[in-house]
């Protein structure tokens, strides 16, 4: 998606990839040309620059490399309102693009389940609060989306595999034997 031009790095629109482009720099500019017809201007840059404008990248692919977290949000968006929402929830907090990754991942369920499928297993993920794709994608692997959630009977009380006794958290003062010691 770039060339190298007088040791400098530019994008060239996605379209014109593996096709053969002419170059005319200048001072200020230089040019890109498929048959005669100019199809990218750039600012001429210093040796060892580069410049990669968003708009040449391939579709899909700028929010990643721009960091364009609202921009994948988005295009959740297009997929229903729990998606959008869901979406919402992992890109939330500091460092977003730390986790664009994973929204990647929910509009590829997308493609693979339908839209329906997946807005209706993340509505249900969000209702439990249980923001991680790999649970979506079993949830939907496994056509568990539409399955009533399971309630516990009344009254009954479920033992914790690592609760512990609340006595444990009594209060106890250590004797020392030091001069505050009653």
């Amino acid at each position: 998606h770039a060339v190298v031009v007088a040791q400098a790095l530019y994008s060239v629109p996605y379209a014109y990839r593996g096709q053969t482009l002419r170059v005319r720099i200048d001072r200020q500019q230089v040019k890109m040309m498929h048959h005669g017809v100019v199809v990218k201007v750039h600012a001429r840059l210093a040796p060892g620059g580069q410049r990669i404008d968003p708009m040449d990248l391939p579709p899909g692919v700028a929010e990643l490399a721009t960091r364009d977290a609202e921009g994948l949000q988005e295009r959740a968006a297009r997929h229903g309102p729990s998606v959008e929402a869901y979406a919402q929830r992992l890109l939330e907090g500091e460092l977003p693009w730390t986790r664009m990754r994973h929204v990647y991942r929910l509009l590829g369920l997308c493609r693979r389940y339908g839209d329906d499928r997946v807005d209706t297993a993340c509505r249900r993920a969000l209702e439990l609060d249980v923001i991680d794709v790999t649970r979506i994608d079993r949830m939907l692997s496994r056509a568990l989306e539409d399955e009533p959630l399971p309630t516990p009977p009344r009254g009954q009380v479920i033992a914790l595999k690592y609760a512990r006794d609340p006595r444990e958290f009594r209060a106890t003062r250590a004797h020392d034997g030091g001069p505050d010691d009653p």
